[in-house]
């Protein structure tokens, strides 16, 4: 009967084993599910004709997720709703720009704005918060027309705002009356690291980024997954993977994988039963689920050898989408173009070549 009772244990151990590993999702089955619990928890009509950040955010989400059902009337809505603000942030001026981007929409014209202008206007060194500064600078480097002095200083201010440890806090400067604007944070310097990523390369900026990647690395938790104050997160984790994946880091790699585990299936464990992304208290949320989308989107990007989830311009698009030789196919003026150089230059080459022979 021991014998027996043992054989059962062992049988039963290893099935509980086996259903841990066949209950983690895989990142299709977890964008499926957060896509689909944010088209069912996120509308254009619950935003009321105001500007509103979860929308934004949701459509870009599930713009660069391949889903552009809401964008048609997200295009109404954003245009309307720009026009009726009072008076919009930098970080207002980011996020509307890189939805409407991923939405099909040029941020140079909505609501009679033009957004990579109001960026590039306004003074980055007086900024207080990093996310907006990051987020603004992404949108430039995406925008058609060359903001590339504006988009410098954004940098700057950036690169200004390490701290000691290598990470980012949520506050751009110290400040030593404010506790919360000193240590350094997980999800800030993802959103950091997401838009230096475009400057790799830079000395400057690979001693930056080479500091921030040690913090990671010094701060991930056992079970792979990222957090603050002793718990783990899912938008932290989200943050560092899409960090990653613009720096060309496979965040599935050896160097984030902890006993077997890595980032991804980290994600799995905060994918609620109706579909949401679990936030802090166990509900799914909104925030929750577009950035555990975004994250996942980046990393099948990432993995297929696709141009980075932030590389929105259009020529991205088109090489990220067709890829390169449908590409020429959608411009074939290249073709006749080559082809008239050569027959203008073909004969000239012949013409000296025989005159000086």
């Amino acid at each position: 009967m021991k014998k027996v009772s043992k054989i059962t244990a062992v049988v039963l151990a290893l099935a509980m084993v086996f259903s841990v590993f066949s209950s983690a999702l895989t990142a299709d089955e977890m964008s499926g599910r957060l896509s689909n619990w944010l088209k069912s928890n996120v509308t254009v009509a619950a935003a009321q004709k105001k500007v509103d950040s979860q929308l934004d955010w949701t459509v870009f989400a599930l713009s660069r997720n391949g889903d552009k059902g809401m964008n048609e009337e997200y295009k109404t809505h954003i245009d309307a709703a720009v026009k009726a603000s009072e008076r919009l942030y930098l970080s207002d001026y980011a996020r509307i720009s890189l939805a409407a981007m991923a939405a099909g929409i040029d941020p140079a014209d909505i609501g009679g704005k033009n957004l990579f202008k109001l960026i590039a206007d306004t003074k980055a060194a007086d900024e207080v918060y990093t996310g907006g500064v990051a987020y603004a600078l992404i949108a430039l480097q995406n925008a058609k027309t060359d903001y590339s002095e504006a988009a410098g200083k954004l940098k700057d201010v950036l690169l200004s705002a390490q701290r000691n440890d290598g990470g980012f806090n949520t506050f751009i400067k110290e400040d030593p009356a404010n506790q919360w604007s000193i240590d350094s944070d997980i999800d800030s310097t993802g959103i950091v690291l997401q838009a230096l990523a475009a400057y790799k390369g830079e000395d400057k900026v690979d001693q930056v980024i080479g500091k921030a990647i040690d913090y990671f690395k010094k701060n991930q938790m056992d079970n792979a997954a990222f957090g603050g104050w002793g718990s783990v997160s899912a938008e932290s984790t989200a943050m560092v993977i899409l960090a990653l994946c613009e720096l060309g880091i496979d965040p599935a790699g050896k160097d984030f994988t902890k006993d077997g585990k890595t980032m991804i299936a980290a994600l799995s464990d905060f994918v609620n039963s109706d579909g949401g992304g679990k936030c802090w208290d166990g509900s799914s949320a909104v925030l929750t689920s577009y950035q555990m989308l975004m994250a996942l989107n980046s990393y099948k990007r990432f993995a297929e050898g696709k141009a980075g989830f932030f590389k929105l311009s259009r020529l991205a698009v088109l090489k990220d989408e067709i890829g390169k030789n449908e590409l020429l196919q959608k411009i074939p003026f290249v073709t006749d173009l080559i082809i008239a150089v050569l027959n203008f230059i073909i004969p000239i080459f012949v013409s000296n070549y025989y005159s000086g022979n």
